[in-house]
């Protein structure tokens, strides 16, 4: 497989003193090849750098939610609790997941007993006021005990 990402160098004016390269795609097309940039220009190793993280976050994020996907996806949401798990530990499992919708989904699905004692564990026990316990809070409807 081909490089997906180029370094290309930029010229700034015909008396062009200052190294500036930007990240982008080769997009080939019907014999037609253009560049495509992702980045801003930069200027020095750390703008580069800087670049690079900025680009790396999507990407993360990305995975992070193929991770969830696949670990939901493969065992099915009712094999993803142990019916022994108290509401602590589900929330425990929940709480580390990255996505929000993912996250919502994976509440959604547990039976209604559960989703209501896993809301009391939350409500009562865990800071609703920031992480995935406000995000919990915010959401949560009492009279359908899901998150919207």
């Amino acid at each position: 497989m081909s490089d997906l990402f180029k370094l290309q160098k930029l010229c700034e004016g015909q008396e062009a003193r200052e190294k500036t390269i930007q990240i982008g795609l080769d997009i080939k097309v019907a014999g037609r090849e253009r560049f495509f940039p992702v980045s801003e220009p930069c200027r020095s190793y750390q703008d580069l750098e800087s670049e690079i993280g900025r680009l790396r976050e999507p990407l993360e994020h990305l995975l992070e939610q193929g991770r969830d996907f696949f670990d939901v996806g493969a065992t099915g949401l009712e094999d993803d609790f142990a019916t022994d798990m108290k509401p602590a530990e589900i929330w425990t499992v929940l709480s580390e997941t990255g996505d929000e919708a993912v996250f919502v989904a994976r509440f959604n699905r547990l039976d209604e007993p559960r989703r209501r004692k896993v809301a009391e564990h939350v409500l009562t026990m865990c800071n609703v006021f920031s992480g995935k316990g406000a995000v919990f809070s915010a959401r949560y409807d009492i009279e359908t005990g899901t998150l919207a």
